[in-house]
């Protein structure tokens, strides 16, 4: 028998290959059944998500622009702890989305000195021509801000597009969190 999973990230982590089979729902089981271990976003490890979805038609070339993305932001002061991905690319029946959507949460990581706000502003220009629709959010600033900012985006990632005008979404879709800590670049 295997070992149960000792911690939340291990447990968390273990829901990912279920919500890959079932097409990331954004519920596992019935919503009373659920918890933050078996629902969205779903907890992976970045550098394993990347081996996976590889394998899914039309997003290699996505992620590799989001790669670039999370490297590049390391250049302006910032190291990326953690992506939000949602949108049509988490929509496995879609073989070509248009683009990814993601948050990068990221924290400083020059001592006493601030991210730069302006080259992390270019950045997202210019990661939107390589259509990674991204955006950055500091781990270390307002917990409050940062709550409120993760709330809405797990909302506007989720929702059925086809609502764009409308204050009564659908959620069809579930996101996943991606744990960039053990990638030994930041």
């Amino acid at each position: 028998m295997a070992e149960a999973p000792s911690d939340f990230a291990s447990a968390a982590a273990a829901c990912f290959d279920e919500a890959v089979r079932a097409g990331f729902p954004a519920f596992l089981t019935p919503v009373a059944d659920s918890s933050p271990l078996n629902a969205t976003p779903y907890l992976a490890h970045y550098a394993e998500f990347r081996a996976i979805a590889r394998g899914w038609s039309g997003r290699g070339l996505l992620l590799d622009a989001m790669e670039s993305v999370r490297v590049r932001s390391g250049r302006h002061g910032v190291a990326v702890d953690a992506i939000l991905i949602g949108g049509s690319f988490t929509e496995r029946a879609n073989s070509a989305p248009k683009d990814i959507d993601c948050v990068m949460l990221y924290r400083q990581t020059r001592a006493g000195r601030a991210a730069d706000a302006k080259a992390l502003a270019a950045l997202r220009i210019e990661a939107k021509r390589r259509k990674v629709d991204v955006r950055f959010l500091p781990l270390d600033a307002d917990p409050l801000a940062l709550i409120k900012s993760l709330c809405y985006f797990t909302l506007l990632f989720s929702k059925d597009k086809h609502a764009a005008d409308r204050t009564d979404v659908r959620i069809v879709r579930g996101l996943l969190l991606l744990d960039c800590r053990r990638l030994g670049d930041t």
